[in-house]
């Protein structure tokens, strides 16, 4: 189904490739699970696959890939279309649509479906995926997560006979990840559909998977022995950081509503310096609305919210970012620059502190060293988190907003990322984070709230409020279980090289 055979591939303007001398070959029915650090090559095998890569990108390609029959380097990604279905990571800006049912409905008539069997078709694409109780809405009204599920409702509406997946339930709660994980299992399993997924959280998928394949650094395959170790926290950069002073926030009854769906029904909340309080709940519980409101982004209807003692009600956004730094869900939105060190630089450069020798730090804590004279928008996922969080920390704000920020993060960048957050609260930040990652939940975080409905159903510490969650508890577990094979692996692997 799928024949990869010395497969090369370097992006335009980049001086090293991207996928080097690869071979994979997967057949039909398979489930095939993609990981590696950022960077590493992973979204660009899926573009190899489905024809984007050479044909949109441009770029030097060699070597050859075979896919449902077809050469790729011969076949128009129109063509490729019809055969294997896409996920993107970045799924609202792959939206053509305004509604949830106009989305799928356009997937089919993309494919050439019969008009008069589009409507029942619809149907059962958003039953059997467990997104029916979207009907109606708008997408611009969707949460990430909720964007995420439609998505891939609407590349399998198709039926194709592939389907490619690029982290396709990293915004997704655990309970509809795990729906999205059957429903995928079962498409392989049932109806002999090829799929290769990128994910860098692989125990979410270790059941549904038949192989997992690991690409290094270099974009070749690598020896699953391969040792992988945190990136170290670069102690210079903190001579920079610590918040200039320390403060607190607190929100009272906050109540948001978009036309009349109530959305934030009396949120209630406190953050205090050297606190680290991650916000958890299902997709739509409110988590994305609560930050955007505490920005003052999203101004609530009723409530308040206070940055130290001071309201932020009528004041502008510019001016309550002198106090808050707010990295969002897709944090393209917040990179303008014409390169990565350029936009470190535009941040330091507020603070006297322009100088490339100043921003080299900041390169090399954030693992962007080798990425400093790359178009910020060309990078991966997980890299352009990093630079995110990158230029928001070099602000040195004292309170931090982070949505969803282990976004495109494999584990050993992830304890890179928790390490960096201690840091930053023992030097007095106040941070609060919505994530749905259990493990870095009750391995980072001081305290949890668990929303709701729009409320807050509990909080306390981050194992006790994972557990008031059936969901988020097995994820945890899941975790554990995943995280403790990978360790037996390793130790086997040490024995075997002595």
């Amino acid at each position: 189904m799928i024949a990869l055979e010395r497969l090369r591939y370097t992006y335009p303007e980049s001086p090293r490739p991207a996928l080097l001398d690869l071979d994979l070959t997967i057949a039909g029915g398979e489930c095939v699970l993609v990981g590696g650090v950022s960077g590493s090559g992973k979204s660009t095998l899926l573009r190899a696959i489905n024809g984007l890569v050479p044909h949109f990108y441009g770029g030097r390609f060699g070597g050859r890939a075979i896919v449902a029959g077809l050469d790729t380097r011969l076949a128009r990604p129109q063509v490729l279309a019809a055969h294997v279905g896409t996920v993107f990571q970045d799924h609202p800006s792959r939206f053509l649509t305004a509604s949830v049912e106009e989305e799928v409905a356009f997937s089919l008539e993309v494919a050439v479906s019969d008009p008069r069997r589009i409507p029942a078709r619809v149907r059962e694409v958003v039953d059997r995926l467990g997104v029916a109780e979207l009907a109606g809405r708008q997408l611009d009204r969707l949460s990430a997560g909720e964007q995420a599920r439609l998505a891939i409702a609407a590349a399998a509406a198709r039926g194709p006979r592939i389907l490619v997946l690029d982290e396709p339930v990293t915004h997704i709660d655990p309970s509809g990840a795990q729906a999205v994980v059957h429903w995928v299992e079962q498409m392989a399993r049932q109806d002999g559909v090829t799929v290769v997924v990128a994910e860098h959280r692989s125990e979410t998928w270790a059941q549904a998977v038949d192989r997992r394949v690991r690409l290094a650094p270099t974009g070749a395959i690598e020896d699953a022995a391969a040792e992988r170790r945190a990136p170290e926290v670069e102690p210079s950069v903190w001579d920079h950081v610590a918040p200039p002073t320390s403060a607190g926030l607190r929100a009272r009854g906050l109540q948001v509503a978009f036309n009349g769906r109530s959305v934030l029904r009396g949120i209630d909340l406190d953050l205090e310096p050297g606190e680290i309080v991650a916000l958890v709940g299902r997709n739509g519980s409110g988590k994305t609305t609560l930050l955007r409101s505490l920005m003052g982004i999203l101004p609530a209807q009723a409530g308040d919210v206070q940055v130290g003692r001071a309201s932020i009600r009528g004041r502008p956004v510019r001016e309550t970012a002198r106090r808050i730094g707010y990295v969002p869900q897709a944090p393209s939105s917040m990179l303008f620059a014409d390169t990565v060190a350029d936009e470190i630089g535009l941040t330091l450069g507020q603070h006297g502190r322009a100088a490339r020798s100043a921003v080299e730090p900041w390169l090399e804590s954030f693992g962007l060293r080798g990425l400093a004279d790359r178009y910020p928008r060309d990078l991966s996922a997980g890299e352009r988190q990093r630079l995110a969080l990158a230029v928001v920390l070099a602000a040195g704000r004292p309170i931090l907003l982070l949505d969803e920020p282990t976004l495109g993060m494999d584990r050993p960048r992830l304890a890179w990322l928790g390490a960096m957050l201690d840091a930053f609260r023992r030097a007095g930040a106040a941070i609060l984070l919505a994530t749905h990652d259990a493990a870095f939940v009750a391995d980072y975080a001081t305290r949890a709230i668990l929303l709701s409905g729009g409320r807050v159903a509990a909080q306390g510490t981050p194992v006790d409020v994972l557990d008031a969650d059936p969901a988020f508890a097995d994820a945890l577990r899941r975790w554990r279980v995943e995280a403790m094979g990978e360790a037996t692996t390793a130790r086997v692997g040490h024995a075997d090289d002595r």
